[in-house]
């Protein structure tokens, strides 16, 4: 069972921000503490492992995004560089089709939509271009892409690892903070 990278990404990225909200802002409970949560009256005795629970809740949505949506998952970044390495995005050189105008026509098709879908682009603007050559081994993909589409390609990558880099900044803010105590 795979489970959904948009949860995966909201949990992560939530207890990084916990966690470094907590650790910046030196949040302090006195012992014992009462809370009560949906009106059952909850005492505190321990608070201090509050911060305990949040950085094992911010390596646990670390690891879990790092491994569903990294390394099992398609990242726009393994797409992009799939295409630009001359394959479709599930490393195929061929379609089906009943004539060559038909596979070359299949095949250009299918690697504009994922050229679209992978490639950031401004309105307006120079898009990024693929040819379709093809050969005995079967068909290629040449990537012609402008500076700008590269740029917000970059960025889109900085924000699909942001729970990953969100949570290694929180845990390494609280640690250092720990250690300044």
């Amino acid at each position: 069972m795979v489970p959904e990278i948009i949860r995966l990404r909201r949990f992560s990225l939530t207890f990084g921000l916990l966690l470094v909200t907590f650790s910046l802002a030196g949040v302090g409970i006195d012992s014992p503490a009462k809370i009560s949560p949906l009106g059952i009256p909850l005492v505190l005795r321990r608070p201090d492992l509050l911060g305990i629970g949040l950085i094992l809740a911010s390596i646990y949505g670390l690891l879990r995004y790092w491994y569903y949506g990294i390394l099992l998952g398609l990242s726009p970044r393994r797409a992009r560089k799939r295409l630009y390495n001359g394959t479709l995005i599930d490393g195929a050189t061929t379609v089906d089709g009943s004539s060559d105008v038909d596979k070359i026509k299949s095949f250009y098709e299918e690697a504009k939509r994922q050229v679209d879908r992978y490639f950031p682009t401004i309105p307006g603007c120079i898009e990024p271009q693929a040819e379709v050559t093809g050969d005995s081994s079967g068909f290629h993909i040449k990537m012609t892409v402008p500076f700008y589409t590269k740029f917000l390609a970059l960025l889109h990558d900085i924000d699909y690892y942001a729970p990953i880099w969100v949570n290694v900044i929180a845990i390494s803010v609280y640690f250092i903070i720990f250690i300044a105590r």
